[in-house]
């Protein structure tokens, strides 16, 4: 009976002293599975997002279209439907522009929280400062 005891406790320690080898090609298969995962996820979400993007800006420059074309038929000159868009535009731009600067300064430490970027001075400054605006 000692000598099976002796054996089990010795095949009991031969197992645990396996190669990492066989773990290893499974991680590295893994990582590229995962790697090429990500790419087409990169792929179909960003030609999701190119094609909402185009459909938004054809529905967005039809209504551009029919406005200036309800504006012409009242009588309003070329020049002024001109001027309308150009500040139309320009409203949506700076609009646009304020809230997403507004929202980089309120979440600055979060986005960059990953990257261990703290800012040297103040965060305001960094986006309102004089060397921004």
């Amino acid at each position: 009976m000692k000598s099976r005891k002796g054996e089990r406790a010795v095949y009991l320690q031969r197992a645990f002293f396996r190669s990492a080898e066989l773990l290893k090609k499974k991680l590295e298969n893994l990582e590229a599975q995962q790697g090429e995962i990500r790419y087409w996820l990169v792929v179909i979400l960003g030609s999701a997002s190119a094609l909402i993007d185009g459909l938004l800006s054809v529905l967005e420059f039809r209504q551009s279209m029919y406005v200036s074309a309800l504006l012409k038929s009242f009588g309003v000159s070329s020049w002024l439907l001109g001027l309308r868009s150009v500040i139309e535009n320009l409203i949506i731009v700076n609009v646009v522009c304020f809230f997403i600067v507004t929202l980089l300064m309120k979440n600055h430490d979060v986005i960059f929280a990953f990257l261990k970027v703290k800012a040297s001075a103040n965060v305001e400054d960094l986006y309102l400062g004089d060397e921004t605006l």
